[in-house]
């Protein structure tokens, strides 16, 4: 008999979709059925079932909202019920509640990857300590809490979130040759850009928690400073018009892109001369991952996450989040010293062939799902 693992989430882009997209196609087909629950909107839905893996539309919301949130526990608690899972796997923090309160006197084993705490994020200090307190209580309702970066497991720890029996390790991956490989459409050639200018590059949602503004204010010191750049920011969001507003308050579009979502990542970010993450809070930073096995040198925010993914001063360079004139020092300082970009450039790539591949992802996470599913007959059988 297959483990049948039930996936929820609620968050439909970014690094979610992305683990989601490299992590299940690679399961051991022969061992695991996989179903996806995620609601309607955003391009989840569609990229997974054009993967061959099974979905299914639940509705549920970003924001707390307590009748919406009732309606999504009532209709995931009824799936659940009516379909025979051996486990469950809940990722981000809204899934995590709806899915853990769901499944609430169930015997199906329960695991649960934030993806980046709730209360790690920019927000008020009574939505932090409420954010803890939902987290504390909801962690007895599940086996297993995921950690995708070592802080966001010393986070847990020291906030007392969970025993730490119960949270396990298993940093973020990617698929390297994705990123390594020789890139045919050449994005510099499509756009205009000269050999001699030097593209600057971000890949992320333009939110709040990327701080793409951050980005925005760089580019323009750099361009100030009389340097000859290209500036691309690889995705959408819902701060698009205040970023393209920004743009044009600098003078800067004849100087820059917004792609908007594309599946061509992988092409933009092999031209990047230097890739950049601004970001206010990340659990892990996926696409740091990415730049290095793309061979390009780093410059990211100095925050919990990203800095188990970049080693300071050794495979990149780290700046603290928001510091617009650090941001553009460092990035000028690899600009001009090629031996230092390059250096970045080997331990960088040397560090993703080590500790960042899908294949150990998808290794740890087949060991869990089948020592849960064993644990789980074992004392079904004993009852």
């Amino acid at each position: 008999m297959k483990i049948k693992v039930l996936h929820v989430t609620q968050s439909t882009i970014g690094g979610t979709l992305e683990y989601l997209k490299l992590l299940l196609p690679r399961l051991n087909p022969n061992i695991f059925e996989v179903t996806v629950i995620c609601p309607s909107y955003g391009p989840m839905a569609t990229e997974l079932k054009n993967m061959n893996i099974k979905v299914e539309i639940i509705e549920m919301v970003r924001e707390i909202s307590l009748l919406n949130d009732w309606k999504s526990v009532v209709k995931l608690r009824r799936y659940i019920k009516n379909n025979n899972f051996d486990i469950i796997h809940l990722h981000s923090s809204k899934a995590g509640a709806i899915g853990r309160i769901a499944n609430l006197f169930n015997r199906i084993p329960c695991i649960y990857t934030p993806h980046g705490w709730a209360f790690n994020m920019k927000v008020s200090n009574q939505k932090k300590f409420l954010y803890r307190l939902i987290e504390k209580l909801l962690s007895y309702l599940c086996n297993t809490i995921i950690a995708i970066s070592q802080a966001e497991k010393e986070d847990a720890i020291k906030l007392k979130i969970s025993n730490h029996e119960k949270i396990k390790l298993i940093t973020n991956g990617i698929d390297v040759s994705k990123f390594s490989m020789n890139v045919t459409d050449d994005i510099r050639k499509r756009l205009g850009i000269s050999k001699e200018t030097k593209i600057i590059g971000m890949v992320g949602r333009l939110s709040h928690q990327k701080d793409p503004i951050t980005f925005i204010e760089v580019a323009k010191l750099i361009k100030d400073r009389g340097y000859n750049v290209y500036c691309i920011l690889v995705g959408d969001g819902e701060l698009r018009e205040e970023v393209e507003q920004k743009i044009h308050e600098h003078r800067i579009q004849d100087h820059f892109l917004i792609t908007g979502w594309t599946n061509e990542v992988a092409n933009y970010v092999t031209q990047f001369d230097v890739g950049v993450l601004t970001s206010q809070w990340e659990g892990f930073g996926l696409v740091l991952a990415e730049y290095m096995a793309a061979k390009v040198p780093v410059v990211a925010s100095n925050v919990n996450g990203i800095c188990d993914v970049v080693l300071n001063q050794i495979s990149g360079i780290l700046v603290s989040p928001g510091d617009v004139e650090g941001f553009a020092n460092a990035i000028i300082k690899i600009l001009e010293n090629e031996e230092l970009a390059q250096k970045y450039i080997n331990n960088g790539y040397k560090r993703v062939l080590e500790e960042f591949t899908i294949e150990r992802v998808v290794k740890q996470h087949e060991d869990l799902y089948q020592r849960i599913a064993n644990e789980s007959k074992c004392k079904f059988k004993c009852l």
